[in-house]
């Protein structure tokens, strides 16, 4: 019983948003139903739902208190916190390119090379390397 209230803990994010997806091919645009799908299945605000619904799954309905999943929830954000600033600084970097033109800049750039961008990335990874060992 604990395994499937668990497996539809984790796959809810997953559901929420594949019901997202099927039902906006389906509802009318101006419609008040797809408004509010559309806003539940967004990525952000799917988890933001599943956290809740995984606080009390696995936390209150087995006998832990607020408390308890507090003291959880912090040790969960020390372990991931540096990954957090590293998404984080990523999401900040894209906007500064994107708002700065330079990310169309270096989109003209790279697809007039005519290089598959995965070769690209591995000789400059080369060319750092080489030049650092000089």
């Amino acid at each position: 019983m604990w395994f499937g209230i668990t497996l539809f803990t984790i796959l809810l994010p997953l559901l929420i948003m594949v019901v997202k997806t099927i039902s906006v091919i389906f509802l009318p645009k101006d419609s008040t139903s797809y408004n509010l799908v559309t806003f539940l299945g967004d990525p952000i605000i799917a988890l933001l739902i599943s956290v809740f619904v995984a606080y009390y799954t696995l936390g209150l309905s087995r006998g832990l208190k607020m408390k308890d999943l507090l003291s959880l929830t912090e040790e969960g954000f020390k372990s991931i916190a540096g990954i957090l600033l590293i998404i984080g600084g990523g999401g900040a970097f894209k906007a500064i390119l994107i708002d700065s033109g330079l990310g169309k800049a270096l989109t003209d750039i790279m697809t007039s090379l005519h290089m598959n961008p995965i070769l690209l990335a591995c000789k400059r990874i080369f060319w750092i390397i080489i030049n650092r060992c000089v």
